[in-house]
């Protein structure tokens, strides 16, 4: 388990420049046009704004100056729907190879974290980003001290500050997870909003050194069941319940309602955990997730 630390840096990264399979094919789409000097803009930070990319004889010219050959954009072009980053000059996909193999996968808008093949967020008709921001809506209100159970992305924690929490707290135990996030374009807040604290500590160790009734709010957004089945568990639930104030709202991501084997009903058992914690769980079906009232 990795020590308790807080995970930041004190300065904001340089502008980086990144490139997806789609972004890639838009570029060559537009250098096949006759004019000798082609201009085509495009999205450079993965859906974030707009930039105009010059296509001359056969390269590339991005807005910084630096210049790309089409022969790597036609490598990126075939490569499914990894995202990659110009750092000194190359073309690096942002991947991690660890106990699993991570990556920043593209979207339509904001990526998602895949973890050897599992998607992180929801992406099917829906941005992972605003999708974030329902969930945090559901229980966050301005003022709150917020913990943020499973840090991911940082999605929920920037979101839980911009709508006005006093203080985020956000636990992250893998490290991978950690460094993919610091390449995202759409994390830069996670690490540089001074009212988020991200921690890399394993939640259920966090959970146990928090004093009672030490949160407003929670999200808890954990790896599918079969995965992290500890986070699903009534204990767990417990300390969940105990950390959160007498008015405490917690929201829950549960997914799927029924695991691949067995069609096992995992809804109602979370309820019933959920409730036996003195919680009250109310499913919201557009969310998946439960959202929760402490019971007085």
């Amino acid at each position: 388990m990795p020590d308790v630390n807080m995970v930041g840096v004190d300065d904001a990264p340089a502008q980086r420049l990144y490139f997806t399979p789609a972004i890639a094919r838009e570029i060559l789409r537009g250098a096949r046009a006759k004019a000798k000097d082609r201009r085509i803009t495009v999205s450079l930070d993965l859906n974030r704004s707009r930039a105009v990319v010059r296509v001359k004889a056969q390269k590339a010219i991005l807005p910084n100056g630096i210049e790309l050959s089409l022969n790597s954009l036609r490598a990126i072009s075939r490569r499914g729907s990894k995202v990659f980053v110009l750092q000194d000059g190359e073309l690096v996909s942002v991947e991690r190879r660890g106990n699993y193999y991570y990556k920043l996968m593209a979207t339509d808008a904001a990526p998602t974290l895949e973890i050897s093949g599992v998607k992180m967020h929801r992406t099917e008709g829906c941005c992972p980003y605003v999708q974030a921001e329902a969930i945090v809506r559901t229980v966050v209100r301005p003022g709150d001290r917020v913990l943020d159970t499973c840090g991911g992305l940082g999605y929920t924690a920037i979101w839980a500050a911009r709508l006005g929490a006093d203080r985020v707290v956000s636990v992250e135990y893998d490290m991978d997870v950690l460094e993919v996030a610091r390449l995202n374009p759409w994390s830069e807040e996670y690490f540089f909003d001074s009212r988020i604290d991200v921690l890399a500590d394993d939640v259920t160790s966090f959970l146990s050194r928090e004093p009672a009734g030490s949160f407003d709010a929670a999200v808890h957004d954990p790896p599918h069941i079969s995965r992290a089945g500890e986070l699903y568990g009534r204990q767990f639930y417990f300390e969940i319940s105990r950390v959160l104030r007498s008015t405490g709202r917690l929201y829950h991501y549960v997914g799927e309602p029924y695991t691949r084997r067995g069609h096992k009903d995992i809804h109602r058992g979370v309820a019933d955990r959920l409730s036996s914690a003195g919680l009250e769980p109310t499913y919201v079906e557009e969310l998946a997730g439960f959202v929760c009232t402490k019971r007085r």
